[in-house]
C-alpha cells in the first residue's frame, strides 16, 4: 500500500506514466499473489501453516526493502512480484488456522479482525509515507548510514519492511491448532468434485467479490493521488488528514460488519454474511460516486471517503467467512486460494491498471482521475451488487447443509 503515496515521487523520478503505475500496484503484485496461490493453498491443507506464513513474510518484507533500490520500470515491477509472491502464502494458511481456532458463530469477526490487519497497514503507509515525503521534501533526498543519499521515496520503502522482520519471528510462537470438522467430503472425492457441487454459489460468491475488489482497491490506490491532483494537498496534508480517517473508517467496517454478521448466524440466519456483502456493494456505489463528485470540496470529500471506506471495508471479512462456512476442512486452504485469485486478479491487476488507463486515455484536465474512478464505479459495484444479491440463496443452502453435515459427523464420533 506504500505505493499509493508515491506515486508522484516515483513518476518523476523514473519517468512513468500512469497506466505504467497501475501496473506496478496492480498486475505486477497479482501474478504471483493471484497465480501461486493455489499451491500454496494446497501446502497449507497439508503442511505447518504457521512456518508457510513465516517464510511468506520474510520473503514480502525482503522485496519491500529491494523495491528502495529500483532505478526501472521492469526492476520496480520484479520487486513487486516478489511482494505477491510472499504475501499469497498469507491468507490461505492465516484463513485456514482461524477456522480451527474459532467456532462457527465467531468466525465473521475473527475473519474481519484478522483482515482489520490490512486496513491498519493500508493507513500507516499513507500516514508514515506521507510524513517521510513531507519531513524531507526540500531536495528530496535525505542522508542513510552505509547508503549515501537517497531519495525519499527509497527511504520510505526501507523504513516500512524493516518491522515485518521482527513480525517473522513473533509468527514463529504462534501455536499449530489441532485440524477440526474433518468431514462431509474425503480428500479422495477431489477439490474438482466439491468445486462442481457447489459451483453455482462459487461463481457468484467468487465473481461478485471480484468486481468489488476491482473497485475497492482501485480507489485505494489512486484515493491519495487524486486528493494531492484536485485538492492540491502535500503529501504531508494526506497522511495528516486522510490516514486517520482511511484507519478509523477500514477498522470500524470490517469490525462491524463481523459482528452484525455473527449475531445474524446465531439467531438463526444462516445467511447474514452473504446479505451484507450484498447491502455493501449498493452502499459502495453510492459512497463511490459522491467521492468523485466532491473533488473540490474539502469537508464532504473527506466524508464521502469515511463512508467509502466504512462500507468498502465491511463485505471482506464477511466474505471470507462465508467461504469457510460452506467448506470442508480438507480444502479450506485451496478454496480460499481460488478465492483470492478473482480477488486479487480483479482487485490489482484489473481495477488500478484500468482506472490509469482511463485517465491516460478517455479523461484529460484536473478532472480526468475523479472521472475514471467514476467509470469504473459504475461497471463493476451494480454487476457485483447483482451477484452477491444472487449468491444470498445458493449460499443459505450451502451453510444449512454444512451445519448438518458436522452434526452427523460429532454424532459418529461420539458413538
Amino acid at each position: 500500500m506504500i505505493l499509493t503515496l508515491l506515486v508522484e515521487p516515483i513518476k518523476a523520478d523514473l519517468g512513468l506514466t500512469d497506466t505504467q503505475l497501475g501496473l506496478l500496484h496492480g498486475l505486477a503484485f497479482a501474478l504471483f499473489y493471484a497465480t501461486v496461490g493455489y499451491p500454496l493453498g494446497l501446502l497449507a491443507d497439508r503442511f505447518s501453516r504457521k512456518w508457510l506464513i513465516t517464510i511468506g513474510v520474510l520473503l514480502w518484507v525482503t522485496s519491500t526493502a529491494l523495491s528502495a533500490f529500483a532505478r526501472s520500470f521492469a526492476a520496480l515491477f520484479l520487486c513487486r512480484m516478489g511482494l505477491g509472491l510472499g504475501e499469497a502464502a498469507l491468507s490461505p494458511a492465516a484463513m485456514s488456522l482461524i477456522a480451527d481456532y474459532f467456532r462457527p458463530e465467531m468466525r465473521a469477526r475473527a475473519a474481519s479482525i484478522f483482515i482489520t490487519g490490512a486496513s491498519i497497514g493500508g493507513a500507516l503507509a499513507v500516514i508514515i509515507g506521507g510524513w517521510l515525503v513531507g519531513a524531507v521534501a526540500e531536495g528530496g533526498t535525505v542522508y542513510v548510514p552505509y547508503l549515501g543519499e537517497i531519495r525519499t521515496w527509497q527511504l520510505t520503502f526501507l523504513v516500512v519492511s524493516a518491522p515485518g522482520f521482527l513480525l517473522a519471528g513473533l509468527m514463529m510462537l504462534v501455536r499449530e491448532p489441532e485440524r477440526r470438522q474433518l468431514v462431509s467430503i474425503e480428500r479422495a472425492d477431489g477439490l474438482l468434485r466439491y468445486m462442481r457441487h457447489r459451483r453455482g454459489l462459487l461463481a457468484l460468491h467468487i465473481g461478485g467479490m471480484t468486481l468489488c475488489s476491482a473497485g475497492t482497491f482501485a480507489f485505494g490506490m489512486w484515493i491519495p493521488t487524486l486528493l494531492i491532483r484536485a485538492l492540491e494537498w502535500s503529501p504531508q496534508s494526506v497522511a495528516y488528514y486522510y490516514g486517520p480517517v482511511l484507519m478509523i473508517a477500514s477498522v470500524t467496517g470490517m469490525i462491524g460488519g463481523g459482528i452484525m454478521a455473527d449475531r445474524g448466524v446465531r439467531s438463526g440466519d444462516t445467511a447474514r454474511p452473504m446479505k451484507l456483502a450484498f447491502l455493501s456493494m449498493i452502499a459502495l456505489l453510492v459512497s463511490s460516486l459522491a467521492v468523485t463528485f466532491f473533488t473540490h470540496s474539502t469537508v464532504p470529500m473527506l466524508i464521502s471517503l469515511a463512508l467509502f471506506n466504512i462500507v468498502g471495508a465491511a463485505p471482506f471479512g464477511v466474505s471470507l467467512a462465508a467461504l469457510l462456512a460452506t467448506t470442508p476442512n480438507a480444502f479450506r486452504g485451496q478454496i480460499t486460494a481460488v478465492y483470492l485469485f478473482g480477488v486479487s486478479f480483479g482487485g490489482f491487476a484489473v481495477g488500478p491498471p484500468v482506472v490509469g488507463a482511463f485517465s491516460d486515455n478517455l479523461f484529460s484536465g484536473p478532472d480526468g482521475l475523479a472521472n475514471a474512478l467514476a467509470l469504473l464505479a459504475l461497471i463493476v459495484f451494480p454487476g457485483a451488487a447483482f451477484m452477491l444479491g444472487r449468491a444470498v440463496k445458493p449460499y443459505r443452502t450451502a451453510a444449512n447443509e454444512m451445519s448438518r453435515l458436522l452434526v452427523t459427523a460429532s454424532e459418529k464420533t461420539n458413538a
